[in-house]
């Protein structure tokens, strides 16, 4: 192959009027170019491509051929930064290629149309530098992997911006991304002077961004200290760094961009400390001083074929001859052997609860402890950025959506899931049967109540049933009488009539009836109820 690096410069001088006069999109292709033979080409939609990012010069790395020892194809990850010369605008990514046509580059809002109308510029030029970290073929074995080496543990990094980037921070929109040069292959500082999204515009955010990993090696656990040193700005965190989580950085409550845009000088520092690397099998691989003159990270097995090496190779397993304490354990009721007489004696179930038992105890508290230590590192204020996306508009990143959706893989899960909400509309619909009945009914009985008082209203009689007990006799018989109004010569109704005005003065008669005795029922609730002989409405029942 060739080399696995690449930078490829494309200026558009002669087209620029119809770039900047571009409508959504519209688009705009380099040429393409090789790295690592793998074919390239840079894909521009300068006022977006789609309705979202109208306004938004849209800037993708795709992905046209692959090399000819990879005929059925792969995947390839490659550390990439597009940046726009006249602008600043930059973004760096991390990316895994997995078909030809695959595309990725940054999110919107990073370049804005109208800023290249408000620059005095004669051309547009965008530069892409793509460096290969790792191949694969199309059966996922690892064909190459960049021979990044790491002599040291610790990086001290600072960032000086620059006077002309400064007077670009000024003015910068929120989305709008600065970047520093790589230090040591391994990180870079990101920049967003006023935020990356609505959430948190206002708000100057600053990120360290991982550019590779060494060979065999998954993630790096990390400890990251950032600060800005104008204002006394600090933040730290422990975090995984891997080709899946990429950045850290502080979030948007620590620095605000007006306070950023007090200094005359801007700069930005990172200390970094890797506690631990993991290979590609998640297994701890340690620094070790001794193995190497060069004191690199070393791996404590090879990682060719899975075998491990001589007792003197620099790859030996280290402590193979420490053993469960159960196992190996001397005792003086035993000569030289196992205290409970091994797997043929009767105290076996002694030795795998004494033992195993032990073992199991202290491994779930090691895991207890474990959980709570990233329990314990997830509150800290830390935040991950992800401003890539394909051309397409999805995210190269998997992201959590805050809805959760049913997911049905197999036709019973299916049907389970058919027949209980069959079960529920079921329900559903008994309750709503029920509100339609209870409705109706009250319906009937609002009308009865309104046409008796228009009865009253109009002065008609309204008969009404009332109980009374006879006080002279044992409660053997019982009268029912009905009135229809209050006496007449002016004599005031009482109770509801007043609220008829003149009603009070109507003329009425009052007629009684004796009847045998029985206790009338109440028809419908609806009845009124004498109060005494002299024909006065006490009132109605409520319903």
């Amino acid at each position: 192959m060739n080399a696995r690096s690449g930078i490829h410069v494309w200026s558009l001088q002669k087209r620029l009027q119809e770039f900047i006069n571009a409508d959504n999109g519209v688009k705009f292709q380099s040429g393409g170019f090789p790295v690592a033979d793998f074919k390239w080409q840079i894909i521009a939609y300068p006022n977006g491509n789609r309705f979202e990012n109208y306004g938004s010069v849209m800037l993708y790395l795709k992905l046209l051929g692959y090399p000819s020892d990879l005929p059925y194809g792969g995947q390839v990850t490659v550390n990439f930064r597009i940046q726009c010369r006249e602008t600043h605008s930059s973004s760096t990514f991390i990316e895994t290629y997995n078909r030809i046509n695959d595309s990725k580059g940054w999110s919107s809002r990073n370049l804005l149309l109208s800023d290249l109308t408000k620059e005095s510029i004669n051309k547009i030029t965008f530069q892409v530098d793509v460096k290969i970290l790792k191949i694969s073929n199309q059966n996922g074995r690892i064909t190459y992997e960049a021979p990044l080496k790491i002599y040291k543990n610790r990086f001290n990094l600072k960032w000086i911006v620059q006077d002309d980037t400064i007077a670009r921070f000024q003015y910068a929109n929120n989305g709008k991304w600065f970047e520093s040069g790589n230090y040591s292959n391994l990180w870079c500082f990101k920049c967003a002077p006023n935020g990356y999204n609505d959430k948190n515009e206002g708000a100057a955010l600053l990120f360290i961004q991982l550019c590779a990993l060494p060979p065999n090696i998954s993630k790096m656990k990390c400890k990251v200290k950032l600060f800005h040193v104008e204002s006394d700005t600090k933040w730290s965190v422990k975090k995984d760094f891997g080709y899946d989580n990429k950045n850290a950085g502080w979030t948007k409550n620590k620095l605000s961009y007006e306070k950023l845009m007090k200094y005359d000088t801007i700069t930005f520092r990172a200390e970094i400390e890797i506690l631990t690397l993991f290979d590609l099998k998640g297994d701890k691989s340690v620094i070790n001083p001794q193995s190497s003159a060069n004191y690199k990270y070393q791996a404590k097995k090879a990682y060719d074929d899975g075998s491990i090496a001589g007792k003197n190779s620099k790859f030996s397993i280290k402590n193979r001859g420490n053993r469960s304490a159960t196992t190996t354990a001397k005792s003086s009721a035993t000569k030289g052997g196992n205290p409970y007489g091994g797997y043929g004696s009767d105290n076996y179930h002694l030795y795998f609860n004494d033992g195993y038992k032990k073992y199991n105890a202290q491994k779930a508290a090691q895991q207890k402890q474990m959980q709570q230590q990233r329990s314990h590192e997830s509150k800290e204020d830390s935040e991950s950025e992800n401003d890539s996306e394909d051309e397409n508009g999805q995210s190269s990143e998997n992201e959590e959506d805050d809805d959760s959706e049913i997911e049905l893989e197999t036709f019973p899960e299916m049907k389970d899931q058919v027949k209980f909400l069959q079960k529920e509309y079921k329900k559903l619909h008994k309750i709503v049967s029920n509100l339609k009945t209870k409705s109706k009914s009250n319906d009937k009985l609002i009308a009865k109540l309104q046409a008796d008082i228009n009865a009253l209203k109009n002065g008609l009689s309204l008969p009404s049933t009332y109980v009374t007990p006879n006080n002279t006799t044992s409660s053997q018989s019982n009268t029912t009488k009905s009135a229809s109004s209050a006496a007449s010569n002016g004599g005031t109704g009482g109770g509801i009539l007043d609220l008829f005005g003149d009603m009070g003065s109507a003329p009425t008669t009052t007629t009684a009836q004796t009847t045998q005795p029985q206790k009338t029922k109440p028809q419908n609730n609806d009845t009124f109820t004498t109060n005494g002989d002299d024909g006065g409405f006490g009132g109605w029942t409520t319903f």
